[in-house]
């Protein structure tokens, strides 16, 4: 089901881990052979994930602080301009608020 609402909501942009700088090294296990996996700290999109908390530490104790999806119908592109010509085109779009995107070109 897909919330429909007069404002737009932004994607859930935020490092893996929150607590180290953006580019560190996290080192983590490897779910599949037990070995350790090396991945940097970057800025993720989680699109509509967010996580639903209170300042409450009881609950942060009993792990009642649970990650909530939020789902919304995304906005259109707005078509800025086009040109063909030669068999190709170039198109240039904004796109829908909330995607963490710039004016794009596409070939």
């Amino acid at each position: 089901m897909w919330a429909v609402v007069p404002f737009a909501i932004p994607d859930s942009v935020r490092p893996l881990d929150p607590t180290m700088s953006i580019g560190a090294p996290l080192t983590l296990t490897n779910p599949v052979d037990g070995n350790p996996l090396t991945v940097t700290n970057d800025l993720t999109n989680f699109g509509g994930e967010y996580i639903w908390h209170c300042h409450l530490l009881g609950y942060e104790e009993n792990d009642m602080m649970r990650t909530i999806v939020f789902r919304s119908e995304p906005s259109a592109s707005i078509i800025g301009t086009a040109i063909g010509g030669n068999a190709s085109a170039t198109v240039s779009f904004i796109p829908p608020i909330g995607t963490g995107g710039s004016p794009t070109t596409s070939i």
